[in-house]
């Protein structure tokens, strides 16, 4: 089984291995060989085959990078992996693919992982693709540590602690793997485009590489690798979000309650490298030349309502907003200005926004489709610092808008009913 591990430009199909029966340049590739010995790494490459070849000096980066991550996941994070050197490939695959991990036999059919990492050439195109602010060495880096951890991956489920068909897991935690081992480098973010402009595209356990920004808050708020690896030996036994509550009972919580946190973080922009989060989706709105001139910068977290409150009594039940970057993405339809609310599909995010004109106490009232399991959360800025306040659906929760100069109301959902949703804003004295 090939993993399709990691693209500058995610697509979510594994990539079929192309054969290039050409004798000639087989040969020349043969004479061309060469291999590198590090400690845990037997890296081959050629020395000049096209836009095949590597320089010695790029394949001893390469095994410097591995190496690297091997001593963080294997070492002090203690995974465990193949015994012996694993093989190393650097080469070529083209469509911006920037490595790949699969598992081979050896003669007595005894599988053995093999890793793929890309040419200096490729390395430098994705760059020039990219969004964030990596270089070249920077990406065979986080590379490195995306595919060393599918070959944890392969060998976990080879012994039965893990499970290598559980889609929302693989990608997504080897992209956030890439972040615990190379902090400095923020690629893991570039695939993180999908969720952070669209956070209701899709429902979580469809995502994939995009789902990483959610697995490194994970870590951070709860165990570091150790999050991972729970979640990961889960897996064999229990099925996508019955994984990680089983995983998540060492540390007393369940999945809705880590993705209602991973979801204020996200609205309130608290997450890890937000500064590189706002840059990300600057660069993107440049890119793609939306908004026009006249328009206000794009925000990075997404609105489907805005609306000020001057004390009246309100009622939010519609959408409007539909100006977004999602939008502008392609990939993302959005809900109409004036259609009613809903959080469209299963642990989606809808953030509303309320800029308070008056400093006085605010009831908000919650009311959502009784079929459907809402979790609801009030978080309220002042001088830069967010208070957040967790909203009853339908006893109504006060918020105090005295030195407020914003109000964002989270609102996420489980997998039943239709999501739609209404809110009763009114003054309490």
């Amino acid at each position: 089984m090939r993993i399709d591990g990691r693209r500058r430009t995610p697509r979510h199909a594994p990539r079929v291995a192309l054969l290039v029966c050409c004798t000639l340049a087989a040969a020349c590739a043969l004479c061309a060989a060469a291999e590198l010995e590090t400690a845990h790494f037997a890296i081959q490459y050629s020395t000049r085959f096209g836009s095949r070849a590597a320089a010695t000096a790029y394949a001893e980066h390469v095994g410097e990078s591995l190496e690297a991550a091997y001593d963080r996941l294997v070492r002090e994070a203690g995974f465990a992996i193949f015994p012996g050197r694993i093989e190393v490939h650097i080469t070529d695959s083209g469509g911006g693919e920037m490595g790949a991990e699969y598992l081979d036999q050896d003669e007595e059919g005894n599988p053995f992982p093999v890793i793929e990492i890309a040419t200096e050439a490729a390395m430098e195109d994705s760059v020039a693709q990219g969004f964030t602010e990596a270089t070249a060495d920077d990406l065979v880096a986080t590379t490195a540590a995306h595919e060393l951890f599918h070959v944890i991956q392969d060998y976990a489920a080879l012994q039965g602690v893990g499970d290598m068909s559980e889609t929302p897991f693989i990608e997504a935690h080897a992209t956030a793997i890439q972040e615990l081992v190379v902090p400095d480098v923020d690629d893991y973010l570039e695939p993180a485009l999908d969720f952070l402009l669209a956070p209701d595209s899709i429902a979580f356990f469809h995502r994939t590489y995009d789902a990483g920004i959610f697995w490194v808050y994970a870590a951070d708020v709860l165990a570091g690798f150790e999050t991972l690896e729970r979640i990961m030996a889960a897996s064999a036994t229990y099925e996508g979000r019955h994984a990680i509550d089983a995983a998540l009972r060492e540390y007393g919580m369940d999945f809705d309650e880590l993705w209602s946190g991973f979801a204020v973080a996200y609205a309130t922009e608290s997450l890890r490298d937000q500064a590189s989060i706002q840059s990300l989706v600057s660069a993107f709105e440049e890119e793609t030349s939306w908004p026009a001139p006249q328009s206000e910068p794009a925000p990075v977290v997404p609105l489907v309502y805005s609306g000020t409150w001057s004390g009246q009594s309100m009622q939010i039940a519609r959408v409007t907003e539909d100006a977004t970057l999602g939008e502008a993405y392609g990939a993302f339809p959005v809900d109409p200005v004036g259609t009613p609310l809903r959080v469209a599909h299963a642990y989606g995010i809808d953030v509303i926004e309320i800029l308070p004109t008056v400093g006085r106490s605010m009831r908000i009232t919650f009311v959502g489709d009784r079929g459907t399991q809402f979790r609801v959360v009030a978080a309220s800025r002042q001088a830069a610092s967010w208070e957040t306040h967790a909203v009853a659906p339908e006893l109504g929760t006060l918020v105090s808008t005295v030195g407020v100069d914003r109000v964002r109301i989270v609102i996420t959902r489980g997998e039943a009913g239709t999501g739609t949703y209404s809110l009763q804003i009114a003054a309490s004295d």
